[in-house]
């Protein structure tokens, strides 16, 4: 009798311990507010986003190769490289990305040397064809203090897209938030 009750005490005293394991899930980056909204006349276009990778560069070719990043997003896929005196480094300096205009490429040409996969910016409006994109982008603010893939910090600012080539091309402005994050 004395086993019965001590295998229901245990066997409850573990409910209790699993019960309180999985009440909460973790915190992870607030993916909810990263995204671009654009103004397209009257009507208002917006593109999540999931992440802005940064490829420094070793410090030894820093004067030869500038550091390049990739935004990611759902219908939208933005490259580009930082002016050259504009070094993120391993420390992930973020911060030296405020006030400095980064231009956005329509093509990369040594995509490659950084390890991304496709050399075009790109973009979908309105589920309509793929448009190839170049612009810039200003952040003017960022908050947040983790730095990392799982961290929570957030560049805000404007963007300027020209969208298509020739007759078709546009020009549309609107604002930007994304999750920075630094690989080397």
């Amino acid at each position: 009798m004395r086993l019965r009750t001590a295998l229901i005490f245990i066997t409850g005293l573990c409910l209790l311990c699993l019960g309180g394991c999985g009440g909460k899930k973790e915190k992870g980056p607030p993916t909810d507010g990263w995204k671009i909204i654009l103004k397209d006349g009257k009507q208002s276009l917006e593109y999540r986003l999931s992440v802005m990778n940064v490829y420094v560069t070793d410090p030894v070719a820093a004067a030869e190769y500038p550091e390049a990043f990739e935004i990611f997003g759902e219908n939208v896929h933005l490259l580009g490289t930082f002016p050259l005196e504009t070094r993120i480094g391993f420390d992930s300096n973020i911060d030296v990305l405020l006030n400095t205009p980064i231009t956005i490429k329509m093509q990369m040409m040594n995509a490659r040397d950084y390890k991304i996969e496709n050399s075009f910016s790109s973009i979908i409006l309105d589920g309509a064809d793929r448009k190839y994109v170049k612009g810039e982008i200003i952040f003017r603010q960022r908050t947040g203090k983790t730095t990392g893939r799982d961290g929570d910090i957030t560049l805000t600012g404007e963007i300027t897209l020209e969208i298509g080539t020739g007759a078709d091309r546009k020009t549309l402005t609107g604002t930007i938030s994304v999750h920075p994050v630094a690989w080397g």
